[in-house]
């Protein structure tokens, strides 16, 4: 995910707490660990704002979820506005805090 989103915002600042192993498994910092990554990572991202202006997003977006399991996709078809093909969703949303709220939803 850091790697997606890095790929898409240069300048953004993430911290990995987690990397997936399989659908069930994870390989993760141990809580206090992560949480002083994260507080270090807040700190940069908080003094990198004053140089860097927050990302532009258009819209309205085009959300696509690729789900792990296709009785999630069902599920997830069955919300107004959700399109399905195999184990991905979609959905439009006319703004990020909606396309959120939405996947939130659907996911």
């Amino acid at each position: 995910m850091c790697e997606e989103f890095t790929a898409l915002v240069p300048q953004a600042v993430t911290v990995p707490v987690k990397r997936g192993l399989g659908q069930h498994a994870a390989d993760i910092l141990h809580p206090e660990e992560a949480r002083d990554r994260l507080r270090q990572g807040a700190n940069q991202a908080i003094r990198l704002h004053a140089t860097n202006p927050p990302a532009s997003v258009p819209q309205p977006l085009q959300v696509e979820v690729d789900l792990h399991q296709p009785r999630s996709a069902d599920l997830a078809a069955l919300i107004p506005g959700v399109t399905r093909s195999g184990r991905t969703v979609a959905f439009t949303a006319e703004t990020m805090t909606a396309a959120v709220r939405h996947a939130l939803r659907a996911c």
